[in-house]
């Protein structure tokens, strides 16, 4: 029912056998079938109680930090902003009174897990995915990610979130993903969570890479870490406006610590069992 708020369901299922021609998996299986009928329950409440759509889905929308009816965390949701953005742009108030007979503007709302709580090794716990950078000696980054590109762009994606979280230039990056001999483990490419499970692991990396560059700066100007900031393409130190340059850092901490490799991971939160 995401992104609607439910205490409780019931759900019948019937399998049936026939002669028709094996099929192949399905993308959002089971998620648009019972999108239609309760998205039309919820227009039919509205109007019986009087409530305004869009408001009827704010009243019953779920909650940043709430859960699923069958237990499942849900660490961020801003379906609320995102109803408020589809009212204004669409000048909702102003437009839907005004529309006559054979003429409508509806709403509806719809949200999709991403990717499972399995891991891809039981026995090294919750881990979904991993990714680690190193320093090079010729003065780039080689990015090692456990997950498959296949075409959706999920190199980009790590490659894009460390830039913003280190100032390197998307220029100074080399990513290897898929390979099992180089990577550390990966999932996979399915069930839409590469960019949820495989950037958070790309923004830990990076965070621990960011660490070390500041530490070799400051270590450099000789300043606390809360004057050295990080921008693109380089440092600054707010004492006194100087820059240095990233290929200046990262050579300083390929220097400092020899063989410069982090490994950043995502870890699923703990899903309760459902009765």
């Amino acid at each position: 029912g995401l992104p609607t708020r439910m205490g409780s369901f019931r759900a019948k299922a019937t399998s049936v056998y026939t002669n028709a021609a094996p099929s192949g998996p399905m993308r959002g299986h089971g998620t648009v079938q019972p999108v239609f009928p309760l998205q039309t329950a919820l227009d039919e409440a509205a109007e019986k109680f009087g409530i305004d759509p869009i408001e009827m889905r704010r009243i019953n929308a779920v909650e940043e930090g709430g859960e699923t009816v069958n237990g499942f965390p849900i660490p961020s949701c801003a379906i609320r902003e995102a109803l408020d953005a589809v009212e204004r742009m669409s000048d909702w108030c102003a437009l839907r009174p005004t529309l006559t007979k054979g003429y409508g503007l509806g709403v509806a709302t719809s949200a999709y897990i991403s990717g499972t709580a399995y891991p891809p090794d039981p026995a090294d716990g919750p881990v979904q995915s991993r990714l680690s950078l190193k320093l090079e000696a010729n003065g780039r980054v080689t990015i090692f990610f456990g997950d498959d590109e296949i075409g959706q762009g999920s190199d980009t994606m790590v490659a894009i979130l460390i830039s913003d979280e280190t100032g390197i230039p998307l220029d100074l990056f080399d990513v290897v993903s898929g390979d099992t001999a180089r990577c550390p483990v990966g999932l996979g490419s399915y069930s839409s969570r590469v960019t949820l499970m495989g950037g958070w692991a790309a923004v830990d990396a990076a965070q621990q890479l960011r660490a070390k560059l500041v530490e070799v700066v400051e270590r450099k100007w000789g300043v606390p870490s809360d004057r050295v900031r990080v921008r693109m393409g380089g440092f600054m130190n707010l004492n006194n406006e100087t820059e240095m340059e990233i290929e200046e850092v990262l050579a300083l901490a390929r220097q400092r610590f020899i063989s410069c490799r982090v490994e950043g991971e995502f870890r699923t939160l703990e899903v309760k069992a459902s009765a």
